[in-house]
């Protein structure tokens, strides 16, 4: 599996190559064919959605002024740079380009900012390439993806705002608003955008999402089912211990040990989730129950 995930990274960030290539050329029609490529690999990968968003603008918009042309060599010569592996030639070029007025360089440099975790130099480029090009609305939901790194949501939601009057259709945007509101505590509101982020894109990681609003919002059976099914293809720590914690909520001690103790195997040492485990297993130590058989609580039940 590891060795397929390497070699499925390897494909798209080829294919990547390839559709910016065809980018500076002018061809994005080409270029749209090989994001494709990208998403049928990766489904959910962000970078080949929002260039997908982007160039489908410039192809069926009634303006076809282009974002590259053929004629732009300086970013053609930067695509090469970053095929050779010359990563300071790549950034000198875009810069130099982002100086004189190119949204497109100026929105590369957002995005390789980004991908090396610095969202705070990413806004900055991100910003400057919506400037220069006031069309170019997917800047403003890189812009909210870099203000939720930051963990400045009130400004992260202010660009999404923006962003979903003129794209209402876009799916990652509602779910990442959703997101943002369950991390600031408005579960409701949080609620309602999943619903029509998963009404517009049948996203496995949308139900998880969901699964953990329910569950914050005290629904735990629906929110335990929802993430049950999900995770049969997602397996992590953090499933688990939801999935554990809807257990306990809902009082089958048992279940909830052992859907912890999952998540415990899959932590990176979380004190917390130890502490949870310890707190149900000692529960079900004084009840007698632990880890008992039918017969054994049936003998248990008599005896109280």
């Amino acid at each position: 599996m590891f060795g397929s995930s390497v070699m499925a990274s390897e494909i798209t960030d080829d294919y990547m190559d390839i559709a910016k290539n065809y980018c500076a050329q002018g061809h994005y029609k080409n270029a749209i064919v090989y994001l494709d490529k990208i998403l049928q690999v990766e489904p959910s990968n962000r970078q080949a959605q929002t260039l997908k968003h982007g160039l489908q603008t410039v192809v069926s918009g009634k303006n076809r002024t282009s974002y590259i042309t053929a004629s732009d060599k300086p970013l053609m010569q930067a695509a090469d740079y970053k095929l050779a592996g010359s990563l300071q030639n790549e950034l000198n070029t875009l810069k130099a380009e982002s100086e004189k007025g190119s949204h497109w360089a100026s929105y590369f440099l957002g995005e390789y900012y980004l991908s090396n975790n610095n969202p705070s130099m990413a806004v900055s480029f991100y910003n400057k390439a919506f400037k220069q090009n006031a069309n170019f609305t997917q800047c403003c939901l890189k812009i909210a993806e870099c203000f939720a790194a930051m963990d400045k949501y009130a400004d992260a939601i202010d660009f999404l705002n923006q962003y979903l009057v003129i794209n209402n259709e876009d799916d990652y945007a509602y779910a990442l608003r959703a997101k943002i509101n369950l991390q600031q505590g408005y579960a409701s509101d949080a609620e309602n955008d999943i619903i029509t982020a998963a009404a517009l894109n049948e996203d496995i990681t949308y139900k998880y999402l969901y699964g953990k609003i329910l569950y914050e919002r005290n629904n735990y059976r629906e929110a335990k089912k929802i993430l049950d099914e999900v995770s049969d293809e997602i397996k992590t720590s953090e499933i688990y211990k939801y999935i554990g914690l809807c257990d306990y909520a809902l009082g089958d001690y048992n279940n909830a040990l052992l859907n912890l103790d999952k998540a415990i195997i899959l932590s990176d040492d979380d004190i917390a989730l130890k502490n949870k485990y310890n707190e149900v297993k000692s529960m079900l130590q004084n009840n007698n129950v632990f880890n008992g058989t039918e017969d054994e609580k049936k003998t248990t039940s008599q005896k109280k």
